[in-house]
């Protein structure tokens, strides 16, 4: 337990506690082997609540470590994730980018146990030298010029999706939203055209610099789901939301000091549906502070 009476226990209770209040299915030891795996970065990192509209969905929470983690070699060694995933050199590849001052998050979900590694390349780098690196499957590689031309020139973050063997390409697009941008992505998951309502809320909201995140099959390259997220949004800026995510955000635990709240919608063949997080514990602003500095021209740390 450190200083602020935090530990294993604590986190398990918490979890547990915050996916009772949005109904989320929940394997107890989900959360005791995640702390004992990585059991400093919960301590000295930053931890998000994640949470969707969608009725039955887990409770996913993201951790963010101070520093460079070697989260596959410490996922692996744990039994949270197979050596022979076929996704595992593609993680791999990504990670030395850069020099290899590329930076791993990881998500877990309530139910399931580690979902995702992510991958965080620096503000903004260009799409094509993250999606022509080795080891990306070719059907990526080749929508290169396809994605340049909707619009999406840069990547900060990917993941690889461990439980669903596909890869989210997080893209970072300057300025708000337009309709037709939306419209036009959408379509390249194959999901109906957005409802004009439901459009309009989408664009109010995404009014600023944003993401867009595509999850897709590294099979064929198909664009599975399409979301649209903006970070910092004060809870009094938060619109109208389903009774699950109002009480995600009432009453779920937090023991951060400051508030940190994500905002999104994803339309697709899971879709469509809204995501929320919410900070849990730490500082994600100084976290991506540090990140920045790190991905930038100082030295890189060795991964532990």
């Amino acid at each position: 337990m450190d200083h602020n009476g935090y530990s294993c226990e604590r986190f398990g209770t918490d979890l547990t506690r915050a996916a009772a209040i949005v109904a989320a299915p929940v394997d107890p030891r989900i959360a005791e082997r995640a702390f004992e795996t990585f059991r400093r970065d919960f301590r000295t990192g930053t931890v998000l609540w994640r949470c969707t509209d969608r009725s039955g969905d887990p409770l996913s929470f993201r951790l963010f470590p101070p520093s460079r983690v070697n989260t596959l070699t410490r996922a692996i060694d744990a039994g949270l994730l197979s050596e022979n995933h076929p996704l595992a050199a593609l993680a791999a590849s990504w990670s030395q980018l850069y020099g290899g001052k590329t930076l791993h998050s990881y998500a877990f979900d309530s139910d399931f146990g580690l979902t995702k590694t992510w991958i965080y390349f620096g503000s903004r780098r260009p799409q094509a030298e993250i999606l022509t690196a080795p080891s990306v499957p070719q059907p990526i590689t080749r929508r290169v010029e396809e994605f340049r031309e909707r619009g999406l020139h840069d990547i900060s973050f990917a993941a690889i999706d461990w439980r669903y063997n596909t890869v989210v390409l997080d893209f970072d697009v300057p300025g708000p939203l337009s309709h037709d941008s939306l419209t036009a992505l959408v379509a390249t998951t194959g999901a109906a055209p957005v409802p004009e309502e439901l459009a309009e809320t989408v664009i109010k909201h995404i009014s600023r610099d944003h993401c867009v995140a595509l999850s897709v099959d590294p099979a064929d390259g198909r664009a599975l789901d399409c979301g649209f997220s903006v970070m910092d949004v004060p809870a009094a800026g938060l619109p109208p939301l389903p009774a699950r995510l109002e009480a995600f955000f009432a009453d779920v635990p937090t023991r951060a000091q400051n508030e940190f709240n994500v905002l999104g919608w994803s339309f697709g063949q899971r879709g469509p549906y809204v995501k929320t997080e919410r900070q849990y514990r730490g500082d994600i602003r100084s976290l991506l502070t540090r990140w920045e500095e790190h991905t930038g021209d100082q030295s890189a740390e060795m991964w532990t």
